[in-house]
């Protein structure tokens, strides 16, 4: 038997899970870490966030925490930031 649960009713669940797919999940792990690595940005690469629409959708996104905070309606708000992230994940400015 590689790995098992047991599911008893009257105890939390507990698991079993054995030392081949230990090393498996930590390989694939290791991996991750390994191409994250390599994707290094590049001083050269443009801004991820444009200054141009990142900020209005940062300070839109504010406005809209700051009015559902507070319990009020904040569709406008919402509506705003959705606009400007639509342009944002599109490329525009």
């Amino acid at each position: 038997m590689c790995c098992e649960a047991d599911f008893s009713p009257n105890d939390r669940p507990r698991a079993y899970i054995c030392d081949e797919c230990v090393a498996v999940c930590a390989s694939i792990v290791r991996d991750d870490v390994d191409a994250t690595k390599a994707t290094v940005v590049s001083s050269e690469s443009p801004d991820p966030l444009p200054r141009t629409i990142g900020l209005p959708f940062l300070a839109a996104v504010e406005r809209w925490l700051q009015r559902e905070s507070l319990g009020d309606d904040a569709a406008d708000e919402f509506a705003e930031m959705r606009s400007l992230a639509i342009r944002l994940i599109r490329g525009g400015s």
